[in-house]
């Protein structure tokens, strides 16, 4: 049993022997317990490679405690590692027992691993292995069972620092991704090396900002000169060996003689004399110098070096030069120093020297650096700089999908990549993968779809540290930064120093050290001066680090002081409308749920009037979050169905897989208010929402009576107006005109003008021209016209675009042009998708009934380049209808493939969805691709399916066209009944008036085979 003196200066060395590793490699020590140590890295300061640092402090602590002994027997430790976030609280405790308080499964996850460990063993978590990736060696020990955890723990016990070479590859390299964007840089970096292959050497400097692709460049050069097989000399630079005299040199040296960490110094002098007896390279003087440089023990063999620091540095550099020279002699050499801004003044005096020489040698030096570091060599004349620019959106795009390996991601997530990343490949390659790893994503078909609603993102822990560090270097001027990223992405000087208190001079001062670290950059003049973080990543870092308790205050003083402003100029009713959603978003962050509802309303309103429909449908599901969270009254009752109402009005309010379940909930519950409130107007128009939305002819049945029975004449129009669209929907089109007349009467009356001329266009003029009434449909377009001019509204102007239908159907080309080509532009502008897929579909076959085909196909492929792809793939009966329009216009130029594809694909999407009519449509353009393709069984199929869904839909139009495709196609088979096919589709055209769709049908019948 050991003397507490003893025992005293035991744990006394090896304490000091623990703080002396953790200090060296930037940890700070929380608390001694007994023999065990608590210590914290990235806290109170964070570094960019916190994780690593760990490891190496570890393994330090492992080394130094074992020289320590106690009766001539060595002192073993162990070494517990975790990582993640957690809440460090005030100072607790006095004396050697005082801590700051920590909470979090970090800390209490590494101390089970501590336990765990065997003697002078180092444990990380799996969380910590991911972050440092193959920068050490590792035994993996599997899924472990830890005390006081309820799941198995994955582990890894650190062997040592692993000999890759560099530190890109190490992190990167088990996940590189395609290079993307780079082509350019790419192809100027083979043109210099041609040049110094001839003799004349090249220095190229590639300097961009962290996670910008500097190290992927480098390797992407390597892949093309594969086939050469140049010499390659890398060099590179750590974080963590700053101070290191030529640690670059070295560690390539120890690379090149393939040292290993059990060989002997002798080992290592048979392998370094081995690598320099090497055809190419020199003798004993270059032993000698390289043997020092490596500090490996002197010999006879080798002359000894001046004993002046000097002179011993000069003829180090002169070796390494003339090592250089012997090289290029041989063979071109590829000379690549990476991450010169990490890099020691000696190694940066020894490029000097390389750049000195390589003007007249075969060699091409390769610098890479971020932008704080400033090269000498810039201007000479063999010396090239390239600085790499960020991603632009296609670029992000698809370096985003290659990480999804080819699998489409939802639109949802490809627009938070493109806002949170900036076009910065590694933080597009990081937080790709943090999505695809996280529980809110499921892969379906070759595509991930989402699994509920999208929730705020996350910075991806790989990235984590490096911001954290930018930040931490600020000091007291974090704060300030804080604010900022919690005002937003931008934020005004005004705002700024509303919420900090701070006097203008200090601010200014503050914010200038902001721009100068390259975080924020500033905008505007004097008078009204704005700041915006450069990255949306250093911003989501900065707010990150805020308490809850300090978030809501932050956000409650940020509203106030935007509501103060809009006080003070109460005449600029335009700001304060823009200010609407901004001070939502800052109420509902201080969880002031009352407040945050009337300025989301107000701002739903003001984008509803824009025409900015994802926005306004974004404010109305926000309300109805906000509304679930407060007490019900008769008030927000009302307000509740209002919201509804107003928001399924809107194309494209399903937002993703869940939002129809969450929309029916909340009918549900504004259903049950409304009936005990009495109220059986608000009740029946619910319940029609919910008919549409379940496709429920009894739940519309039920609205219908509901809303007769109250003589509420709104109600009885709404109700109306949803189930005759239903009907439409489902080609029952005789009877969706008796309720689109009862819903166009009684708005006429009430004199809701644009209501009732959306109305007329919708289904009076959609569904007349569909059941064949063309005269009654041009009567309701022409009304719908007039309706525009008078009231010089943009919705309604956008709509007459589709008065191009009834013109297609009575076979009038050139109208149809003029009707769709008309109004178009006002459709794309503010952005009313289903009306311009619908008016395009119906131009491009205009055009290709009139002979221009070029038109055609250019109309239809600015609706599938351009329209949004969260459209593109919404369930709109508008897509497959366009979809078969293209289809012909593959046909028609002779592309069979594409137009039996994407005939494939309308008639998916309408079979899903009972989409009737453009199933009947779909089965007939599939007939005529199978008819050109030879495949007449196939054709007859597919033509006979068209009419047989015709007998569940009431479409003459749609009939009498399938009718004249069928007997255009038999060709003779039966002519007795090719005929008829041909007469009867006749027929219906006349009754119809279809002037153009009359005389196609009359060449068929010229042509056909007499009975």
């Amino acid at each position: 049993m050991l003397d507490p003196e003893d025992l005293r200066e035991i744990l006394e060395a090896y304490r000091a022997a623990a703080a002396g590793a953790v200090a060296e490699c930037g940890g700070y020590v929380a608390k001694y317990m007994g023999d065990g140590i608590l210590a914290y890295f990235g806290y109170p300061q964070a570094h960019e490679h916190d994780a690593e640092q760990a490891i190496r402090a570890g393994l330090a602590l492992v080394r130094r405690v074992g020289r320590l002994q106690n009766n001539g027997t060595a002192l073993a430790s162990r070494v517990g590692i975790a990582t993640g976030l957690v809440v460090v609280g005030d100072l607790i405790g006095s004396g050697e027992a005082q801590e700051r308080g920590v909470v979090g499964e970090t800390p209490n996850l590494a101390a089970r691993l501590q336990e765990m460990a065997s003697a002078n063993a180092v444990l990380i978590a799996e969380s910590t292995r991911r972050l440092v990736g193959d920068l050490f060696d590792y035994r993996d020990l599997g899924a472990i069972a830890l005390k006081g955890l309820t799941e198995k723990v994955v582990a890894f016990e650190v062997i040592g620092e692993s000999m890759i070479e560099s530190r890109f590859e190490a992190l990167r390299s088990a996940m590189m991704s395609p290079l993307i964007g780079r082509d350019e840089e790419v192809q100027l970096l083979m043109r210099r090396w041609t040049q110094a292959k001839r003799g004349e050497g090249q220095i190229v400097l590639v300097s961009g900002e962290a996670g910008i692709g500097k190290s992927r460049i480098a390797v992407a050069l390597q892949e093309r000169l594969q086939v050469e097989r140049p010499i390659r000399l890398r060099y590179f630079c750590s974080p963590n060996r700053r101070d290191s005299v030529l640690f670059p040199i070295i560690a390539q040296l120890e690379r090149a003689a393939g040292f290993t960490r059990d060989d002997t110094p002798s080992e290592k002098c048979d392998k370094l004399a081995a690598l320099l007896s090497q055809p190419g390279n020199g003798i004993s003087d270059l032993e000698a110098a390289f043997v020092d440089l490596l500090a490996l023990p002197a010999s006879d063999r080798y002359p000894p070096l001046p004993s002046d620091p000097r002179e011993r540095r000069e003829r180090i550099f002169s070796a390494l030069v003339r090592q250089l020279e012997d090289l290029s002699r041989q063979r071109p050499v590829l000379l690549l120093f990476e991450d010169a801004h990490w890099s020691d003044s000696t190694s940066l005096d020894l490029l000097d020297r390389f750049a000195e020489r390589i003007r007249k040698l075969r060699v091409l030096m390769i610098v890479t650096f971020r932008p704080e570091f400033e090269p000498v060599w810039a201007g000479q004349a063999q010396v090239t700089s390239v600085m790499l620019n960020r991603l632009s959106q296609r670029e992000t795009l698809a370096l985003a999908g290659s990480v999804a390996g080819g699998k489409s991601l939802p639109d949802e997530i490809l627009d938070r990549i493109i806002e949170h990343t900036d076009g910065i490949p590694l933080c597009i390659e990081e937080l790709t993968r943090a999505l695809l790893e996280s529980d809110f994503l499921r892969e379906e078909s070759r595509q991930f779809i989402l699994s509920g609603p999208m929730p705020s993102l996350a910075v991806p822990s790989s990235l984590h540290d490096s911001l954290m560090a930018r930040l931490d270097r600020l000091g007291p001027v974090k704060e300030v930064t804080q604010v900022g990223a919690a005002i937003g992405r931008e934020f005004t000087f005004d705002i700024l120093k509303s919420v900090t208190s701070r006097p203008d001079d200090r601010l200014r001062a503050e914010l200038d050290q902001l721009i100068e670290a390259g975080l924020i950059f500033s905008r505007g003049g004097p008078q009204q001066t704005s700041f915006a973080f450069k990255h949306a990543l250093v911003q989501d870092a900065a707010y990150g680090t805020l308490l809850r308790s300090r978030r809501q205050e932050l956000h409650a003083k940020i509203a106030n002081a935007l509501e103060e402003l809009v006080s003070l100029h109460p005449s600029q009713n335009k700001a304060v409308g823009e200010r609407s959603a901004l001070l939502a978003h800052h109420w509902l962050r201080a969880e002031e749920w009352e407040r945050a509802l009337k300025y989301t309303l107000e701002a739903a309103e003001r984008a509803r009037t824009l025409f900015a429909r994802p926005e306004a449908i974004n404010h109305y599901w926000q309300a109805l979050a906000l509304l679930a969270r407060l007490p019900v009254t008769s008030e927000r009752s009302h307000i509740h169905c209002d919201v509804l109402m107003s928001m399924v009005l809107l194309p494209g309010w399903r937002r993703d897989e869940g939002s129809q379940s969450d929309l029916v909930h909340h009918l549900d519950r504004a259903m049950r208010n409304a009936i005990e409130a009495g109220e059986t107007a608000r009740l029946a128009n619910l319940e029609a929402i919910k008919g549409a939305i379940r496709d429920d002819r009894a739940l519309f049945e039920s609205a219908i009576a509901r809303a007769k029975s109250s003589g509420d004449k709104s109600a009885i129009a709404f109700c109306a107006h949803f189930y005759g669209d239903n009907l439409g929907v489902h080609g029952q089109f005789e009877a969706s005109l008796e309720h689109f007349a009862r819903a166009v009467e009684i708005l006429g009356t009430q004199g809701d003008q644009l209501r009732q001329a959306l109305i007329m266009s919708s289904g009076g003029r959609c569904y007349n021209a569909r059941a064949g009434k063309i005269d009654q449909a041009l009567f309701f377009a022409n009304r719908v016209r007039e309706a525009a001019d008078a009231l010089g509204n943009a919705e309604l102007r956008a709509w007459c675009s589709m008065n191009a239908e009834p013109y297609y159907y009575r076979g009038l080309w050139s109208e149809a042009v003029l009707a769709a080509e008309g109004s178009l532009p006002v459709a794309w502008e503010i952005g009313e998708w289903p009306v311009v897929i619908f008016s395009s579909a119906w131009l491009s076959m205009a055009y290709a009934k009139l002979g221009q085909s070029d038109n055609a196909r250019r109309i239809l492929d600015r609706v599938f380049n351009e329209v949004p792809a969260r459209i593109i793939k919404s369930r709109s009966m508008a897509i497959p209808y366009a979809q078969i329009a293209r289809a012909q216009i593959y046909l028609t130029a002779g592309n069979h493939s594409e137009a039996l594809h994407t005939v494939h694909q309308a008639l998916t999407t309408a079979t899903r969805y009972s989409f009737r009519l453009e199933e009947v449509a779909a089965h007939r353009v599939l007939g005529q691709v199978h008819e050109a393709m030879g495949d007449r069984a196939e054709a007859d199929a597919a033509f006979r399916r068209s009419l047989e869904a015709l007998d569940t839909i009431q479409c003459p139009p749609e009939l009498a066209q399938s009718l004249l495709a069928y007997g255009r196609f038999r060709k003779g088979d039966n002519a007795q009944e090719d005929r008829a096919l041909l007469e009867r589709a006749l027929r219906l055209f006349e009754e119809m008036k279809a002037t153009g769709w009359i005389e196609e049908a009359r060449r068929a019948m010229a042509t056909a085979s007499p009975v």
